[in-house]
């Protein structure tokens, strides 16, 4: 990257501040995409797809392996449920536990939109080399690991 384009703005080299720009936008665009073609959030397709994907059994556990907030998992959770594309029942062995999966219907939606966010995700890294995507999802991984550790 050119970094005579951040000269002058100290923050414009901020890796987190660059990052939560580059966040804003993509947000910005999936979310349009998705108005397109369904009646769901980004957060909302995230979900969808990590269950899908993942395959958690229970809200705890896909709050664990997406590392998404519980809260913010809930309410999103709660209008899925109400959307007709998740289903959650209490555990029978563990009534603290809400099991969750995904409904004929959020199938559906799933593999609807899979292609349309896959050809997104093209388009991201058309300019891209395979050993430029690898050095971008490794050095992600390495921003999240640093970023993991609580220091003052």
């Amino acid at each position: 990257m050119n970094q005579n384009k951040h000269r002058g703005r100290a923050v414009g080299a901020f890796t987190a501040y660059r990052i939560e720009r580059v966040h804003a936008r993509l947000t910005a665009q999936g979310s349009a995409i998705l108005k397109a073609h369904c009646d769901l959030t980004l957060r909302q397709w995230w979900i969808i797809a990590d269950i899908a994907e993942m395959k958690p059994e229970t809200a705890t556990e896909l709050s664990r392996v997406a590392d998404v907030d519980k809260g913010l998992l809930s309410r999103n959770l709660k209008t899925l449920v109400n959307l007709g594309y998740v289903s959650m029942e209490r555990d029978s062995r563990d009534h603290r536990q809400q099991l969750i999966n995904l409904t004929p219907e959020g199938w559906e939606i799933y593999r609807s939109t899979l292609p349309i966010m896959n050809q997104r995700n093209e388009k991201l890294t058309k300019n891209m080399s395979g050993k430029d995507v690898d050095a971008l999802l490794s050095s992600l991984d390495k921003i999240e690991a640093a970023a993991s550790i609580l220091e003052p």
